[in-house]
């Protein structure tokens, strides 16, 4: 079965369809720049999490080595008590 072009009984004219057609490209335009705006935020809050991490990272690694730079001197004053202690 075929649609007509008919609305409630009246025919749907040119002017209706250039008013849709310009309220939907209208939407798709702003659509299109709100989509634009959000995937530059996501490369931002991207970037923003990279350095972050990069940062951790850099201070767990920094971290690890003055622990064990701090366990390497406890074993030397245990070894240079126990030597005095002889």
């Amino acid at each position: 079965m075929r649609q007509s072009n008919k609305k409630k009984g009246r025919r749907i004219s040119m002017e209706d369809n250039k008013t849709a057609i310009q309220i939907l490209t209208k939407t798709l335009e702003e659509l299109a720049a709100r989509t634009t705006q959000l995937e530059f935020e996501n490369q931002e809050l991207k970037k923003s999490s990279d350095d972050w991490f990069k940062y951790y990272c850099e201070k767990k690694e920094q971290v690890e080595k003055l622990t064990n730079e701090l366990d390497q001197v406890k074993a030397e004053l245990k070894a240079l008590k126990g030597e005095k202690g002889e």
